[in-house]
């Protein structure tokens, strides 16, 4: 039902839209090289947000419930990814900086509908706009790569980290980006190669980044081992995913060589007793295992 006043319009799971717009722009300005773009998103959902209160002021004929509905919708979803992206380190912007613009310019279509359908002044240069967004978020990103300094992944394990996530992006992902990703991509795993005085690191067939699962934020399970969350993975796999607690376990470079043998002989491990293991990290903090998700086998 599409409320009187539009200013009681609701966000499922978060308030008010008018009182969730200025948490949007507070998380723009924390959205780094792709803030003028976010900026630009939340300018034109305030903009909309004006539009409907006037029409409803003014008497104006009601706005259809479905398109009231699909409007908190793109809220909800541009809300969602700034939840997601924003204040994110440089390694994570660059690997998934091809997704970060996809799901914004997503955004920026289904606003351009919304306008359409309410037939008020959409900006006649949206298209434009958008494309000197991408051209200065490219831009921006490309000159912090420039002027990283990778001494700021302070130990080694960071830095072996950074190196295999985006090795990762590289054998594994690499349709996913484009030419000027990858691009990127290989400047900073030089960058972090020459630091490390390495050129011999090879990616585990079991390797995966974080941000490959949305990951639920209550375990539904732990103990002393840590606790285990579910989520889902980009192909849309229910998986569960155990955090370990001990972190001490994998600071010491030789226990860390350890694990992630362990982690190799589980990866090949196939048994009908056993919960499939799917992939994890044995460099990140905390370190973290996925597993298929079943009712039946034994997590350990």
């Amino acid at each position: 039902m599409v409320p009187s006043d539009m200013d009681d319009l609701q966000v499922p799971g978060v308030g008010s839209v008018a009182e969730t717009l200025p948490c949007v722009q507070h998380l723009c300005n924390h959205m780094k090289e792709a803030r003028p773009a976010c900026t630009r998103v939340a300018t034109r959902l305030q903009n909309l947000q004006q539009e409907l209160r006037r029409m409803s002021e003014e008497g104006h004929p009601p706005v259809s419930e479905s398109l009231v509905g699909y409007y908190v919708e793109v809220f909800a979803n541009f809300l969602q990814f700034l939840r997601k992206y924003h204040n994110k380190n440089l390694i994570f912007r660059v690997a998934e900086n091809q997704k970060m613009t996809e799901r914004l310019k997503q955004v920026n279509e289904q606003l351009a509908q919304v306008f359409a359908a309410l037939d008020v002044g959409a900006p006649t240069n949206w298209d434009t706009s958008w494309q000197i967004d991408c051209r200065l978020q490219e831009q921006a990103l490309t000159n912090a790569v420039d002027k990283s300094d990778i001494r700021s992944l302070q130990s080694s394990r960071a830095q072996l980290e950074a190196l295999l996530t985006l090795k990762f992006e590289v054998e594994k992902r690499a349709d996913r980006h484009d030419g000027m990703s990858m691009i990127l991509i290989q400047s900073l795993m030089g960058k972090i190669s020459a630091e490390m005085k390495r050129t011999d690191v090879t990616l585990p067939p079991w390797f995966l980044p974080l941000y490959e699962v949305e990951v639920e934020a209550e375990p539904f399970a732990g103990g002393h081992f840590g606790k285990v969350h579910r989520g889902v993975m980009r192909s849309g796999e229910k998986v569960v995913v155990e955090f370990f607690s001990v972190d001490e376990l994998v600071t010491d470079e030789r226990a860390q060589v350890q694990v992630e043998k362990e982690l190799g002989r589980l990866f090949q491990l196939r048994h009908s007793n056993v919960v499939t293991m799917l992939g994890g990290s044995h460099v990140s903090t905390p370190p973290f295992v996925v597993y298929e998700d079943t009712d039946n086998g034994n997590l350990g």
